[in-house]
């Protein structure tokens, strides 16, 4: 709510970062339709043989480039320790 009162888009401390429209993005998007592409191949639906690997290949490319994305600023001298260490609950 403050940055609706305060007339703004988003948190001034979020600064550059996008955490929340990405938050936004997978829980609304991403999260349904792998819900749904998954319901529709146990019900052996052919839109299920149609969405399962397109959503598959998708987030094989996604995760790639998010491991490039966290190799590159490793190399450029960023911090991420906390990258590595909220992800490592993943697996």
């Amino acid at each position: 709510m403050p940055p609706l009162i305060e007339c703004s888009l988003y948190p001034i401390a979020l600064e550059h970062y996008t955490t929340l429209i990405v938050q936004g993005m997978d829980l609304g998007l991403l999260l349904p339709l792998a819900v749904v592409s998954g319901v529709l191949l146990i019900q052996k639906k052919p839109f299920g043989y149609l969405l399962g690997p397109v959503y598959f290949i998708f987030l094989s490319l996604l995760m790639t480039a998010l491991t490039a994305k966290v190799i590159a600023m490793g190399i450029r001298g960023y911090n991420i320790i906390p990258v590595i260490l909220s992800s490592r609950h993943l697996t």
